[in-house]
């Protein structure tokens, strides 16, 4: 990771080292975890913030999780394009859905798609979560422009571009995203 000299906002000559990136993405969830991929991608330096950095092996689990996401043809696309989606269908964590059925009891309305309405295979496919991540992680310990930091954010200094976390180290980069999911 860089270290970049900064000056202080005041223009006065005093350098501060931090440590420096282009951008700090707090969470490193599914989103976080894939805003990184693509920013890496474009060439940008990340810093990446978690309170809990994940294994670089993967865990095969045998039980079914209930914490999956629909995930429609777009979303393919990007885990197509983020490295991850051949591994998720080969460990067979994601099914083709074919059908879908949306009931709003506001309005006492009802909407149904299905693939065949739009001459397609399927609508998307469900996919379990836990297993997305770590295959995102897996990724994400591979590349050399991403650093995962294992902390939390304590407080952001809008001005400075700083970031501080509770192991009392500073962070700095002109953008500041979060994907924590608070």
């Amino acid at each position: 990771m860089a270290t970049r000299p900064r000056t202080k906002p005041n223009g006065g000559n005093r350098v501060l080292n931090k440590k420096a990136a282009d951008i700090i993405i707090i969470g490193g969830g599914i989103c976080g975890a894939s805003l990184a991929l693509l920013c890496e991608r474009a060439g940008l330096e990340v810093i990446l913030v978690d309170r809990k950095i994940q294994s670089k092996k993967l865990k095969k689990s045998t039980k079914a999780s209930a914490w999956v996401s629909a995930l429609n043809r777009t979303s393919e696309k990007l885990l197509i394009k983020l490295g991850v989606w051949e591994q998720l269908i080969k460990d067979k964590q994601a099914a083709s859905y074919l059908d879908m059925q949306v009931n709003t009891s506001l309005h006492n309305n009802e909407l149904h798609l299905s693939a065949e309405m739009i001459g397609a295979d399927n609508l998307g496919h469900i996919v379990d979560n836990s297993h997305l991540k770590q295959l995102l992680w897996q990724q994400l310990h591979q590349s050399k422009n991403i650093h995962p930091i294992e902390a939390t954010p304590k407080s952001w200094d809008s001005e400075a571009k700083i970031l501080a976390t509770n192991c009392d180290k500073q962070y700095h980069a002109p953008l500041l995203i979060g994907c924590d999911g608070n």
